[in-house]
């Protein structure tokens, strides 16, 4: 159901940025929440415990990541850099990886294209050999479902100044529209891995983990979990490397964000306080936040997700877009009093298009200004929402 706060000659839409949130709320403050920087951890065998190894400094260019670098923690030495650039529509074009040796040296690339509806249609791994970038891996022949979900893909490899047969690596989905499995099986049916994912009630993904077959066995080979605060933001992640039935600590990331209150434009952010959502100014957040609290909504006030996972029942793409988006219904979805409406950041409506059909839904920019919008899906009197980018 849709809630509006009224507020001094103003009403404010408050509508949900992810499929996630059962309530809708106004997320438009994520879109000024950055990680800065995390800690790298290693475990010491030796001793059994974590040591802070190195630190990793985020920045940006017009909201989005650019450069990742990392340092040594003890000494300050740089280790590695990644440097990324995006293409006209905003999308993630390449992605470098750099090593220092005196100056940086670049060790790996990935190039990414894709189709005439903004997915993803191959990623190129290549690596820096001899003074010039050789090929590593493609993956090509993405396959999507009627979701605009990814449901496979193939791997090729170059050796031997060939590329290899392919291996196909096929996805799963659970009920709740969910990454449930990835199995990659080499040519001629064998399996070459797989990896699982699981998730808690509140849909977010806990831990994923890849095996390979070994004697009629699954071997391990490598385990993340991932850690939330209690808005259900990740702030951490633990990798172990697998031996046989064995899972064994590697590294660890803790990550730290920040809000730049000073660019947004709104008037109140949610923070949860002792297990319930409030919502305050800007500028008091930073007390919120020392005394424990955390930006957003408590996450356990939330539903649980629905089987028919809200965030499936229509795609944009492309996203961003320059000129015009698509979007593209469920084949399963009601048609009966539908209708999707256009609103800006601040929940101000722009435009209402009726929806009779499933049929695509094409909606020309105009003269919108560049910045975020909400589309949101109106079935009766329940509403489903999804953010997208105009540049």
């Amino acid at each position: 159901m849709k809630k509006f706060i009224l507020l001094q000659l103003l009403t404010v839409l408050l509508i949900t940025a992810t499929g996630q949130m059962a309530a809708a709320q106004d997320n438009a403050y994520l879109n000024y929440v950055t990680t800065d920087s995390a800690y790298v951890y290693r475990w010491d065998m030796t001793a059994s415990h974590w040591v802070l190894n190195q630190v990793q400094y985020y920045s940006y260019t017009e909201g989005r990541l650019t450069s990742l670098i990392t340092r040594n923690h003890e000494t300050g030495a740089d280790v590695a850099l990644s440097e990324y650039v995006y293409d006209s529509s905003g999308r993630r074009e390449s992605s470098t990886n750099y090593t220092w040796a005196g100056t940086w040296v670049p060790a790996t690339r990935y190039l990414n294209e894709y189709d005439l509806l903004g997915r993803t249609s191959s990623i190129r791994l290549q690596k820096w050999v001899n003074g010039e970038w050789v090929e590593e891996r493609l993956q090509q022949n993405y396959q999507y479902d009627a979701y605009n979900r990814l449901i496979g893909y193939e791997t090729i490899y170059w050796r031997n100044n060939a590329w290899t047969l392919p291996t196909v690596n096929e996805q799963f989905y659970n009920e709740l529209g969910k990454l449930e499995s990835i199995v990659a099986t080499r040519p001629g049916g064998a399996i070459d891995f797989r990896i699982i994912y699981e998730y808690n009630d509140k849909g977010l993904m806990t831990q994923f983990y890849t095996q390979y077959p070994a004697g009629g066995e699954w071997s391990n080979w490598n385990l993340r979990t991932i850690q939330y605060n209690k808005c259900g933001r990740k702030t951490g992640q633990t990798n172990y490397t697998g031996e046989g039935p064995d899972w064994n600590p590697s590294t660890m990331t803790e990550w730290f964000s920040s809000f730049n209150k000073d660019l947004y434009p709104g008037k109140e952010v949610p923070v949860c306080h002792k297990g319930h959502t409030l919502w305050v100014s800007p500028e008091a957040l930073a007390a919120h936040l020392r005394r424990g609290d955390c930006l957003g909504e408590c996450l356990y006030e939330r539903e649980t997700p629905r089987a028919k996972d809200r965030g499936l029942l229509f795609t944009i793409f492309p996203n961003p877009a320059t000129e015009m988006i698509t979007i593209r219904f469920s084949p399963d979805l009601c048609c009966e009093q539908m209708r999707v409406e256009l609103t800006d950041f601040s929940g101000k409506l722009v435009k209402t298009y009726p929806v009779s059909d499933n049929s695509d839904l094409v909606i020309e920019r105009g003269k919108l200004k560049s910045g975020y919008y909400n589309l949101s899906l109106i079935i009766g009197k329940e509403s489903y929402s999804q953010t997208f980018i105009f540049e």
